[in-house]
């Protein structure tokens, strides 16, 4: 058992402020600043993740010729992107039911209930996607998206935004 949490903030500060939060801490346990300056925090066991710094996550893809030359350069996210996906027992963990057997973790994840209260819902790209502004950080927002919603549209998020493989 699993859940598929996708952040989007735009900038690496507003995601550290918000991911180490006391709010969101209650949901995924402790973070602490790695040593590898590549990637952005350290979970408890059982919660994976990738992180994906800013400009580095495509969201259009360059058009190429036949022999390799560019024609029109990728067109890259600003904003960084987490990919936070909680296992197993962590999944109880954020549930606001753990004892109910309904399988949308989604609907009943403490995490999406915050973001549902407090934020803003949106669709982009056919997906529902919770928007919260972070006043700690000039107001810049972070998004909480759906991977159920990407995968229902056909695409895997990590051909989401052009075709980032990972």
């Amino acid at each position: 058992m699993f859940l598929d949490l996708f952040f989007r903030a735009e900038d690496p500060i507003t995601m550290r402020t918000v991911l180490k939060s006391a709010t969101f801490q209650n949901f995924i346990g402790n973070l602490t600043d790695p040593d590898d300056t590549n990637n952005l925090l350290k979970l408890r066991d059982l919660v994976e993740y990738k992180y994906f710094r800013p400009n580095y996550v495509v969201i259009t893809p360059g058009v190429y010729d036949e022999n390799g030359n560019e024609i029109t350069p990728p067109v890259y996210d600003s904003w960084c992107w987490l990919h936070l996906r909680l296992i197993g027992q962590n999944v109880n963990d954020d549930l606001i039911n753990p004892g109910d057997p309904d399988p949308d973790h989604w609907n009943k994840s403490r995490i999406v209930d915050w973001m549902k209260n407090n934020g803003t819902l949106k669709t982009i790209r056919g997906c529902t996607v919770f928007e919260y502004i972070v006043a700690a950080t000039g107001n810049k927002a972070i998004q909480v998206w759906r991977g159920k919603d990407m995968d229902d549209n056909g695409v895997l998020f990590h051909q989401f935004l052009g075709g980032n493989v990972y």
